[in-house]
């Protein structure tokens, strides 16, 4: 049984929390994803955003292209907003960083309270939550029961990567500059383009899964690619530089020399680049189309 996501019957919904103030980049990424939206003629009403921090800094940067007022929530007021929601389809993305202590918030959000949350006070069919932060795999495999029953409504999980760091890049769009979070990025690009993968005429949440996942391993890529260019560069560099210390020990430099040699050594580190995003309830994925 095919669902079909339209601009009426579906909330999507933008989630940030913080220890302190948010990052401007993870702003900007929500900026970003806004104004896709707005730009496939999704009602403004239609968009909810839930984040942490000064609101007169956050309306600085997340500025809508229809130049109206944003109205933005607090994330302790979660479950009431979910509980209104009267939408067939909501799309959670959540933003900002993460830890094996769950989302970072003033109080870590751990997994099974924010899954249970959503299990319990959504009326929607079907609950799409996309996971942009370090350490997403924490959110993989959830308890979907309680007192014994599962609960409505359906819920697919995408997370930009496992238990390991998510990865930024630096992206230009809207007249921005900023550090995007790859995956997310990707998700709404492929709203933008309506990418349909697979050849079947749909364009999926799994069409998207799938997008997402490609561009965030060409950046992975192509930033190990980057990174042997320095360590070459740099190891000519290293190696005439050790030359003219002439076996001096670490105790005889000048902290100059130390400091120099400190900073080529780690230039020389190639750091393990790898992100792998993960998909869970793949099948209603398949069978959900964003119809934009």
């Amino acid at each position: 049984m095919y669902y079909r996501l339209d601009k009426t019957n579906t909330q999507w919904v933008f989630m940030l929390t913080s220890v302190a103030e948010p990052d401007d980049k993870h702003l900007h990424d929500i900026n970003f994803g806004v104004n896709i939206l707005l730009l496939k003629n999704v009602p403004f009403e239609n968009i909810t955003l839930i984040i942490d921090g000064n609101h007169s800094n956050i309306k600085k940067i997340i500025k809508p292209s229809n130049k109206k007022k944003i109205k933005i929530f607090n994330p302790e007021d979660f479950k009431t907003i979910l509980s209104c929601i009267k939408k067939d389809f909501i799309v959670l993305n959540v933003f900002g960083h993460g830890n094996i202590d769950g989302l970072a918030a003033k109080v870590p959000i751990k997994p099974h309270i924010f899954i249970n949350t959503i299990k319990s006070v959504c009326s929607a069919k079907e609950v799409f939550i996309l996971l942009g932060s370090c350490y997403a795999g924490i959110f993989n495999y959830p308890n979907t029961k309680l007192k014994g029953r599962f609960f409505t409504p359906n819920i697919v999980i995408m997370g930009a990567t496992n238990l390991t760091k998510s990865i930024s890049i630096p992206i230009g769009s809207y007249g921005n500059n900023w550090e995007a979070n790859i995956m997310l990025f990707a998700f709404f690009a492929a709203i933008k383009m309506a990418v349909d993968i697979d050849g079947d005429g749909h364009f999926s949440f799994m069409d998207a899964f799938k997008y997402m996942t490609y561009v965030v391993n060409e950046c992975c890529l192509e930033i190990e690619k980057m990174q042997r260019l320095t360590v070459v560069n740099t190891t000519r560099e290293y190696e005439l530089f050790i030359k003219t210390l002439k076996d001096k020990l670490d105790t005889d430099m000048t902290p100059e020399e130390k400091q120099k040699k400190e900073e080529m050594e780690k230039t020389l580190q190639i750091d393990y680049i790898h992100q792998e995003p993960w998909i869970l309830n793949a099948e209603s994925a398949i069978y959900t189309d964003i119809c934009l």
